[in-house]
């Protein structure tokens, strides 16, 4: 077990911009180290069920009931021959978490171990949150999808070009909104103050501003999108985003331990810190300091949760892929959240095709930075699902991530 900083291969800036697409890639071919012999033979699936529900259609509140097999033993090895400070996952099959797993320790350099309660960073992987609340004020006729940047804030002085552009085209990152926000915007959001006013701050500015790209002309990853998509979501419900999402997402899906900011042990949370590499030594940041984003970022990026809180919104998406009945949405609020709408690219996912998989799309959503990796993989067909958390964000990270989930699915999913 590594628990002292260490020289490390720093990745290429032509590695790292390529991480995303990377990550798309996983599952066709992936090479693993050993089989999953730590878990018992009862872990193993069943032939995936039909969509129909029956006995296996379940809600999001299952999703932390139960024992679940233990799989710190096929995490360590992995965790161990990378160097990864710390490693957690979670496997999802219908309803409920069947298998889990921690490994190595919070921060190099503290022999602190993680433990299945700690609360993860999420960084990006949380913009499903803000996407499956769109669709629920959709459902309640607060907006719809076709709702306009214009006709939502008309009093906001908007570029001419931003006008027409849709709720739906921003959560599909289709939008033209920039894929890195303006130097001077950025420090303004890290301004101490309320995170919604700073966050409103922030979207004038940018919508004064003309669009990257022409909207709607093509798939651009954009945190700036989503931060403007919760600004509209904010103005139709004249509630802050995060009361948004604790109200009507956190609070029925029994998530109730999901934070929007670092809260430490005096608050009785224990977050593992995320690690950059400056230079060529892994250095811990503490948890909510920079380069982690500002409180302004939520709807974009800057959720915690322990991985069983953030396993019931996969059980959720798991399910209404599926066409079972949910508690919180329609099948037909699924089908606009998970149909791509260009490329893979569907509203707070991505859906892909892999062989594993099965006939139907796998979903995907994933963080790769600035301070940690977080990934979910959906695979309704399946009936299954994977989280897997490092608080690492590179190269090494991901590579390691990348072959907990092909272990993963070799134990998990039927052949």
């Amino acid at each position: 077990m590594k628990l002292a900083l260490g020289a490390r291969v720093v990745p290429s800036a032509e590695v790292l911009s390529k991480r995303v697409a990377w990550l798309l890639l996983l599952g066709v071919g992936v090479t693993v180290a050993r089989a999953l012999a730590a878990c018992s033979d009862d872990t193993q699936v069943d032939p995936a069920p039909s969509v129909d529900g029956g006995a296996d259609a379940v809600t999001a509140s299952d999703a932390t009931s139960g024992p679940a097999a233990v799989i710190d033993p096929l995490l360590e090895p992995l965790r161990a021959s990378s160097g990864v400070p710390g490693i957690a996952a979670v496997v999802i099959r219908g309803g409920a978490v069947v298998a889990e797993g921690v490994s190595g320790v919070r921060k190099l350099g503290d022999p602190a171990a993680i433990t299945a309660e700690d609360h993860w960073f999420l960084g990006e992987s949380a913009q499903t949150m803000t996407a499956t609340l769109a669709a629920l004020l959709v459902e309640q006729g607060k907006l719809s999808w076709a709702s306009t940047l214009g006709a939502v804030l008309p009093d906001y002085p908007i570029h001419a070009s931003y006008k027409d552009v849709t709720l739906k085209a921003l959560l599909a990152h289709r939008g033209g909104a920039p894929a890195k926000i303006p130097d001077a915007i950025d420090q303004a959001m890290r301004v101490p103050g309320d995170g919604r006013t700073r966050r409103e701050e922030a979207v004038r500015a940018l919508l004064t501003l003309a669009p990257e790209l022409a909207p709607g002309t093509e798939v651009r990853r954009s945190d700036a999108g989503y931060l403007i998509a919760a600004v509209m979501l904010e103005r139709v419900t004249a509630a802050s985003w995060e009361q948004l999402v604790n109200e009507r997402l956190f609070t029925p899906l029994g998530m109730t331990r999901c934070t929007f900011d670092a809260r430490g042990a005096a608050a009785g949370v224990v977050e593992p810190w995320g690690h950059v590499t400056m230079g060529d030594v892994l250095t811990p940041v503490a948890p909510g300091e920079a380069p982690e984003p500002p409180p302004a970022f939520g709807p974009a990026g800057r959720v915690r949760c322990p991985l069983r809180d953030w396993a019931k919104l996969a059980t959720l998406h798991l399910a209404g892929a599926r066409g079972e009945p949910t508690p919180l949405l329609s099948s037909a609020s699924f089908l606009e959240l998970h149909t791509p709408v260009a490329t893979t690219q569907a509203l707070g996912w991505n859906a892909v095709s892999r062989p594993w998989a099965g006939e139907q799309l796998a979903l995907v959503a994933e963080t790769a930075g600035p301070l940690f990796v977080a990934l979910v993989w959906v695979a309704p067909a399946r009936n299954v699902a994977f989280l897997v958390v490092a608080n690492e964000s590179d190269s090494i990270a991901l590579s390691a991530v990348d072959k907990v989930v092909g272990e993963l699915i070799k134990g998990f999913v039927p052949r």
